[in-house]
């Protein structure tokens, strides 16, 4: 038999459960009252009044629709304090109110109480309705109710919208619990189904053996509840159920859709839950404990308690209140496998120590008669009882923080102690490591406040952010092109953060060297040796001449300043044209290769004709992009020229192109500003990509 709580009492789903579950299948017979050939079923170990004449208003579909019907109502003389007996669910239950003609129509709980509706095929309702008693709001009454033939009600349409949003679907499915789930909550399992198009009312049947059958008398409607939750089914058993969507009420026989196509669901229960009950000794005083979370109840006006464990729980119950002490201070149970009763304690009125822990939800502990522990609220105020006289000390705690005074000592109290304040500071965790470049700014936000920190010299870093701090820190800083990781993220900092590096790519400019850059003629066609040498022009020449001989361009650049441990990991040149002459050798002469020397080519850093064969340290190193960005065209490395670029002098680039004349007889060049051109932004610049390790 099932005890059906107080505080649960009048949840529908827990009257369905009781039908689902077997618990409802009771065997007595009704005492009958007559009502035009059917009778009213009336317990017959209850006291009965009646009948007297009442009008009910019956939902009649999803849409709002209802039949207002009048009937007779018998009201029971017996009032239930706290719970209606098991044996009133069973009379009730719809397996027993079945056998004789009487099938679940609706269940539904309204501000008066629990109310469950059934129709007979003779054409009548019966309505069971177990509300508070009108002499009394904390006890239970029952009474029921049997109509006048449904032919004799008025049935009136919905006004407006239903009371319930309906989004139906063109498909009827189940939700949840998915098809065979385990491990489903016996005192709590949700079903829940998809609304249908055109449903005028839902109905559920479940059931621990096989489907239910079309005439099973566990099929309980809803209405146009898509959900509902059971409370009270079996531990460690399997369960059966489906939900049908019933298109049309009047249809003999009514016209239906199963969800799924008609494919029932199974899903597993988990083991049962125990009720351990007593008395704490005072009123309201807290219970409590641990079952896979922290729990707690409260203790009635007399004391009493009822709380609910897992099955098999292992754990302590320990009360509390303000101003009291208890024995036993807890109680311990292993392996709980029946309901526990009578488990009473004695309360005593006791001294207090009170104060502001200066932080919500520290934990304060100190020991009288054994270990106990009150927690701070929410602004941090605390209240512990203590013995009379006595001897000890409160020591708080909170994950994260630090307290002031770590300790309060007290000798023989023999009053309560007020204003036992503490200061809580919150720890600081360290975040540190190397920014990958000096003066990197790393940003993040603390609380809502930006905040930075510069990175040395020499890239090391190190901040301070509060514990358990969760955002992300980014680094930055001007000629920086990007950093790997753009930005570390951090999800709750609890320990120091070391070796939190960066790598910063450092794009170094330089600017080609006018005394040193020029342009160095062949001295004849195909001779394949320097002649004529200007280092003076604003600009360089590449392409050929008149004569058919070959331009070069040679330029410097003082890339003395890179790092001596630097990785560098691009390169790219910069020129800006300053006009093409003749045929754009682009077009004509193939690639403009490039070479490069460590330090220079030839005997020396100045321009000379030698320049013009010299020995490259690298050859075709690099080549010019045929399509430039406004007048300035990009000239590319790979990386085999990375080794050549000198971070303890002079870098030299010779540029040509691959074929040294189109033997035209005309000059055919293009001039590119070289580093003697008065606008800085016309020079040619090298630029190094590069990373310090």
């Amino acid at each position: 038999m099932i005890t059906v709580s107080k505080k649960l009492m009048l949840i529908v789903t827990i009257l369905v459960v009781l039908v689902t579950s077997g618990a409802w299948q009771g065997t007595s017979t009704a005492h009958a009252q007559a009502a035009d050939g059917l009778t009213a079923p009336l317990a017959p170990w209850l006291t009965w009044s009646g009948p007297a004449e009442q009008t009910k208003n019956l939902q009649m579909s999803i849409s709002g629709d209802f039949l207002e019907i009048s009937g007779q109502v018998f009201s029971a003389a017996e009032k239930f304090a706290g719970e209606v007996p098991a044996e009133i669910w069973d009379f009730y239950s719809n397996v027993s109110l079945y056998q004789s003609g009487w099938k679940s129509d609706n269940a539904y709980e309204d501000a008066t109480g629990v109310h469950r509706v059934f129709y007979h095929d003779a054409g009548y309702y019966l309505s069971i309705d177990f509300v508070h008693c009108a002499d009394d709001a904390q006890s239970y009454c029952v009474t029921v109710w049997l109509s006048t033939p449904a032919a004799s009600g008025t049935l009136h349409a919905a006004q407006g919208a239903p009371t319930t949003e309906i989004n139906p679907s063109a498909v009827f499915y189940k939700k949840a619990p998915l098809d065979k789930s385990t491990g489903i909550n016996p005192a709590s399992a949700f079903l829940s189904w998809s609304s249908y198009a055109g449903t005028l009312k839902y109905s559920y049947c479940i059931t621990e053996n096989l489907a239910c059958v079309k005439s099973d008398p566990n099929w309980t409607g809803t209405y146009d509840k898509t959900s509902i939750t059971i409370t009270n089914l079996n531990p460690n058993k399997t369960y059966h159920w489906n939900v049908k969507a019933i298109t049309c009420t009047t249809c003999n026989p009514k016209v239906f859709t199963l969800a799924d196509g008609g494919v029932w669901w199974m899903f597993k229960t988990s083991l049962s839950l125990i009720k351990i009950s007593g008395n704490v000794g005072t009123s309201y005083a807290e219970l409590s404990w641990f079952d896979g979370v922290n729990k707690t109840t409260s203790a009635d006006s007399s004391g009493n308690y009822i709380l609910y464990v897992t099955y098999g729980w292992t754990g302590t119950v320990t009360p509390s209140k303000t101003g009291f002490a208890f024995n036993p201070v807890s109680r311990s149970y292993t392996n709980v496998i029946a309901n526990q009763i009578g488990r009473n304690y004695l309360a005593t009125a006791s001294l207090t120590i009170s104060g502001n822990a200066g932080v919500s939800g520290a934990t304060l502990t100190y020991d009288d008669g054994g270990i106990h522990t009150v927690t701070a609220d929410s602004s941090g105020n605390y209240v512990l009882p203590v013995s009379d006289g006595w001897t000890g000390s409160v020591t708080p705690t909170k994950v994260g923080y630090t307290f002031s005074p770590t300790v309060r000592n007290y000798s023989a109290v023999a009053d309560n102690k007020i204003g036992q304040n503490y200061t809580a500071t919150i720890r600081k965790m360290t975040i540190s490591g190397d920014a990958g470049a000096g003066n990197v700014k790393l940003t993040w936000v603390d609380g809502g406040v930006t905040k930075s920190v510069l990175s040395a010299s020499d890239g090391s870093y190190s901040l301070q952010v509060p514990y358990n701090w969760a955002g992300k820190i980014t680094p930055s800083k001007v000629g920086v092109t990007a950093f790997s990781p753009a930005y570390r993220t951090y999800g709750g900092v609890t320990v120091n953060k070391t070796a939190q590096n960066y790598q910063a790519n450092i794009r170094a400019n330089y600017n080609s060297i006018g005394a040193w850059d020029g342009t160095v003629v062949e001295s004849g066609q195909n001779t394949g040796v320097g002649g004529n040498v200007n280092s003076t022009l604003n600009v360089v020449k590449l392409g050929d001449t008149a004569g058919n001989a070959q331009s070069l361009s040679v330029l410097a650049f003082d890339t003395t300043s890179l790092p001596d441990t630097a990785v560098i990991l691009s390169v790219r040149l910069k020129l800006t044209l300053q006009s093409v002459v003749g045929v754009n050798p682009l077009n004509t002469h193939g690639t403009l290769s490039i070479d490069i020397k460590k330090p220079f080519f030839g005997a020396t850093s100045s321009l000379e004709a030698d320049d013009f064969n010299a020995t490259p340290g690298g050859d075709g190193i690099g080549w010019l992009s045929k399509t430039p960005v406004g007048s300035v065209y990009d000239g590319i490395f790979n990386a085999t020229a990375f080794p050549f670029i000198n971070k303890t002098g002079m870098t030299q680039l010779r540029l040509g192109f691959m074929v040294n004349n189109n033997n035209n007889g005309v000059a055919d060049y293009m001039a590119f500003y070289s580093g003697d051109a008065t606008t800085l932004a016309f020079q040619p610049v090298l630029q190094v990509t590069y990373y310090i390790p």
